[in-house]
């Protein structure tokens, strides 16, 4: 058994356990020991002496060969099980660590570059309610006629980003548009709706 641990000690791994197990066929030993010892058996009615000892020591043979089977059998069962629940608890430790490197990822690249690019939506944001608001000025005279009948009306932003076909309300570019407040960003939109979010988690 000794022998058999130390023979042992290179295999660690749940596939390699269960390989090893599948190596061992118990029935067969079983089916083997009976067998010897039947022939010792029936050698004490007829056999000689030598005939008895030699059946008594294949017999003690397969005994030994069955009681090493079962006791390797045992140890790796009881291995497998260790390599199971570690590989496990591995394979868990991974996955947090994965999640944990993509966290450190992403708010690491909003430290270094969400303040620049919120500041560059923010000022599409801008231009985008100015040109809003000159189309508004521009609309309200053509309603009016004068100078301006018989003109087009002209189109708002969301109008040539196709909100008006993909979406039933005609909200506007520059009041859809909610960015949070984080570094020195200000933050766009309204402020109250992050706020409610994150309470809601």
């Amino acid at each position: 058994m000794i022998a058999r641990k130390k023979k042992f000690a290179d295999i660690s791994t749940a596939a390699d356990i269960e390989a090893a197990l599948a190596e061992y066929d118990i029935a067969t030993l079983e089916a083997s020991l009976a067998g010897a010892q039947q022939r010792r058996t029936d050698l004490l009615l007829t056999g000689t002496d030598p005939e008895i000892l030699a059946a008594e020591g294949e017999a003690t043979k397969a005994r030994l060969a069955l009681d090493r089977a079962v006791a390797a059998v045992s140890e790796l069962t009881r291995r497998l099980k260790e390599a199971r629940e570690t590989e496990a608890r591995a394979a868990a430790q991974k996955h947090r660590d994965e999640a944990v490197a993509a966290v450190d990822r992403v708010v690491a690249r909003i430290h270094s570059e969400y303040d620049s690019l919120a500041r560059a939506i923010a000022s599409l944001v801008q231009e985008a309610v100015a040109a809003d608001s000159a189309v508004h000025a521009v609309n309200d005279e053509i309603f009016r006629g004068g100078n301006y009948e018989s003109l087009e009306l002209v189109k708002f932003v969301h109008d040539h980003l196709g909100w008006a076909e993909k979406f039933s309300s005609h909200h506007k570019f520059g009041g859809s548009v909610s960015l949070p407040a984080i570094g020195t960003f200000p933050g766009v939109g309204d402020p109250t709706r992050w706020h409610e979010k994150l309470g809601a988690l």
